[in-house]
């Protein structure tokens, strides 16, 4: 499932807990976005590639943006 494939993506390209990871989809779920983690502009356009190469290779439409702090 979505939340199934949300939860894998936070907790391995993210390194957030189970627990953080379910918040996050919650949030997502409800408003439409959510805020994951502030990084440097190199690590969070590294990251947002892996975790969307990981949700188009599970074949969901995730999307992940990169806005400034």
């Amino acid at each position: 499932s979505i939340i199934t494939t949300m939860i894998m993506i936070m907790t391995t390209v993210f390194l957030k807990t189970l627990q953080q990871a379910e918040e996050i989809a919650e949030t997502t779920h409800i408003h439409q976005k959510a805020t994951v983690g502030t990084y440097t502009l190199d690590i969070a356009k590294s990251k947002v590639a892996k975790a969307t190469a990981m949700a188009r290779a599970e074949n969901f439409p995730l999307s992940f943006e990169i806005e400034p702090e």
